[in-house]
C-alpha cells in the first residue's frame, strides 16, 4: 500500500546519511560529483514518497527515515570492515559478508525461536520457495560488499544502488497497470540521474 511505498522510498535517504557518517567516522573522501549524487538521490526519493499528512503516512515516513539512518550506519560499518581487512578486495568482501550473515542468521534465529517459534517452523517448511529469492539476496549482498571493498566511499556505492528504486518503481507500475504522471516521471529521472552522474563523472 501507500505506507509501504513511502517507507521504502524514504529508506533510501541512507545515501546522504552514508556520505555524512562515512566522512565523520572513517574519513571517507567524497568528490563534488559524489556529494551531488547523494543530494540529488535523496531529493528524488523524498519526492517519490510524496508524504501526506495522515497519521499512517507520517508513521511510515518516520519508519522509512529511521531505517535509512540505520542502513547508513551499517553501510559505513561494512565498508570500514572491508577496509580494515586489508589485502585482496575480493577476499575482504567475502570475509565481511560471511561474518555479517553469520551474525544475522544466528541473532535472527535466536529471536524467532524465543518469540515466534511457530513462524520459525513455517519458515523451515517453506525452504524450497525461499531458494531463488534467497540466492538472489545473497548475490546482491556479495556484490554490495564487493562495492564497499573497492569503491571510493560507502555513499558512492549507495548512490549507484539507487537503480533498484527505479526498477522496483517501474515493475510495480507495470504490474498494477498504474498510470504515471509527469511529476512522477520527473522524480524517476532525478533518481536515475544520480547513479549515472556518479559513474560518468
Amino acid at each position: 500500500g501507500r505506507g509501504f511505498a513511502i517507507a521504502t522510498a524514504l529508506q533510501k535517504t541512507e545515501v546522504l546519511g552514508s556520505a555524512l557518517i562515512g566522512m565523520v567516522l572513517i574519513q571517507d573522501v567524497l568528490s563534488p560529483a559524489d556529494w551531488l549524487g547523494a543530494a540529488l538521490g535523496t531529493a528524488g526519493v523524498t519526492l517519490m514518497a510524496r508524504v501526506s499528512v495522515d497519521r499512517a503516512a507520517l508513521h511510515a515516513a518516520l519508519a522509512g527515515a529511521g531505517a535509512g539512518f540505520l542502513f547508513a550506519i551499517s553501510g559505513v560499518a561494512y565498508r570500514a570492515a572491508t577496509q580494515a581487512w586489508g589485502g585482496d578486495a575480493w577476499v575482504a568482501a567475502a570475509a565481511g559478508l560471511s561474518s555479517t550473515r553469520a551474525m544475522q542468521t544466528l541473532g535472527g534465529g535466536v529471536l524467532m525461536f524465543a518469540f515466534a517459534p511457530n513462524a520459525m517452523r513455517e519458515l523451515m517448511r517453506a525452504w524450497r520457495a525461499s531458494l531463488v529469492p534467497g540466492a538472489a539476496g545473497a548475490l546482491s549482498s556479495a556484490l554490495l560488499f564487493t562495492g564497499f571493498a573497492m569503491g571510493p566511499s560507502a555513499a558512492a556505492v549507495k548512490t549507484v544502488q539507487l537503480v533498484d528504486v527505479i526498477i522496483a518503481w517501474g515493475v510495480s507500475r507495470r504490474f498494477f497497470s498504474e498510470t504515471i504522471s509527469l511529476a512522477e516521471l520527473f522524480d524517476a529521472a532525478l533518481v536515475l540521474a544520480d547513479p549515472l552522474e556518479v559513474l560518468l563523472l
